[in-house]
């Protein structure tokens, strides 16, 4: 289902799936004809998030910058943001004026809390959401 038109931009949340193959929210973005945009947020704040420690910021920072450069080779920028990912993904798909976001679906309780919230408040802004 192509709800957007050819120019409007698509967001793509990364989240624990920081992979170009096998993806199916990028596979379903690149299916599009609007320019992607890809964006990871660092949610230390949400329910059930905590902060990485040393060895796992290391680990995140290297598999970016990888996963960074594999998004180039199609064409997809990646944004990188900090905060709450309820309020991040709505801000900046309003920001870009996307008219439509994707992501992988997460099955933790907060990841379904998030999720909610996310499609929630996008829907009311007029942005489809699908995960």
């Amino acid at each position: 289902m192509d709800v957007s038109a050819p120019s409007s931009p698509i967001l793509m949340w990364f989240r624990h799936d920081l992979r170009v193959d096998d993806n199916p929210a990028l596979r379903t973005a690149l299916r599009h004809q609007g320019p992607v945009i890809a964006v990871f947020v660092l949610d230390e704040t949400s329910e059930g998030m905590r902060a990485p420690g040393g060895a796992a910021r290391w680990w995140l920072h290297h598999t970016l910058d990888a996963l960074a450069g594999d998004l180039r080779s199609h064409g997809v920028r990646l944004v990188l943001k900090r905060g709450d990912c309820t309020a991040v993904i709505p801000d900046l798909a309003n920001r870009i004026g996307a008219a439509q976001v994707v992501w992988n679906r997460r099955y933790d309780p907060g990841g379904i809390a998030a999720d909610t919230t996310i499609k929630a408040r996008l829907n009311s802004e007029g942005i489809h959401a699908e995960s």
